[in-house]
């Protein structure tokens, strides 16, 4: 199943108080199945992913594993995931949906009935707000990238083609990104999104082509607790990949978080 374009650029976003109430009786989801993610035995990384819904192979169901909650309040309000302000945990903590959509079900029905669920399952309440917000320029550091270009650059008609692919994963407290032959434009979308550095991220570089890459960083929130052994975002680009983080401010909307509950209410 095709996975869903996650924090998708944002369009018009409705009132803050819309924001603010609670679950409304509709639309609904038929069933909804919303559980903590159990992590891994020996602390192996667990892939964030949700799939299915109107638009994809999958309209009947929304499936999703290790989905943090800021990455479902992007999805359910069709937001970037820098638009997004609320505690630390919101971005580490994964948990499992299995939701039935009703037939025919449209995608802005489908995103209030993410909504709904937020609301009810996470008593989650936020409102819009303009803010000074930090937007990025992505540069090559000094000492040069350390990229490295992909092997099979130009596309194959061949069985064993590289299919080029974006994989983001957790385990104890660190993120992994992996790819496979990308541009540099699919890094910095990355990190104007699922990565969640506090804006949009812009490629100036000046690399071309395809690269294969790992990067591997320890969220902010995680940082403080991980006894000096973690890497964070920044830094992380720098001494694995290369590359670096120049900021600029700028106001834009925000959605903020203005209470939520890291457990889920049970599944009725």
């Amino acid at each position: 199943m095709p996975s869903i374009v996650l924090c998708a650029a944002l369009l018009t976003l409705v009132s803050a108080v819309a924001f603010a109430q609670g679950p409304t009786s509709q639309p609904t989801f038929e069933v909804a199945s919303v559980r903590p993610t159990v992590p891994q035995d020996g602390g192996s990384f667990v892939a964030m992913n949700c799939s299915g819904g109107p638009g994809t192979s999958d309209p009947g169901r929304l499936s999703c594993t290790n989905a943090s909650l800021k990455m479902l309040i992007c999805l359910a309000y069709e937001v970037q995931y820098y638009q997004v302000a609320g505690p630390g945990w919101m971005a580490t903590d994964g948990y499992d949906i299995a939701a039935k959509i009703p037939p025919n079900a449209s995608r802005a029905q489908f995103r209030q009935m993410l909504q709904n669920l937020l609301a009810e399952r996470f008593q989650l309440v936020l409102h819009r707000e303009p803010k000074d917000q930090t937007t990025y320029s992505l540069v090559v550091a000094k000492g040069g990238s350390k990229m490295q270009r992909s092997i099979a650059e130009v596309p194959s008609t061949s069985v064993t083609a590289v299919t080029p692919g974006m994989a983001v994963s957790t385990a104890d407290g660190h993120v992994r990104v992996t790819a496979s032959r990308q541009q540099l434009s699919k890094l910095t979308g990355f990190l104007s999104t699922l990565l969640g550095v506090g804006g949009p991220v812009v490629d100036e570089t000046g690399l071309a082509g395809y690269y294969d890459f790992t990067l591997e960083y320890t969220p902010e929130a995680s940082l403080a607790s991980d006894n000096g052994a973690g890497l964070s975002l920044f830094t992380a680009l720098q001494s694995q990949l290369g590359l670096k983080l120049e900021e600029k401010k700028n106001l834009g909307d925000v959605l903020v978080v203005d209470h939520a509950q890291k457990k889920p209410t049970e599944n009725l």
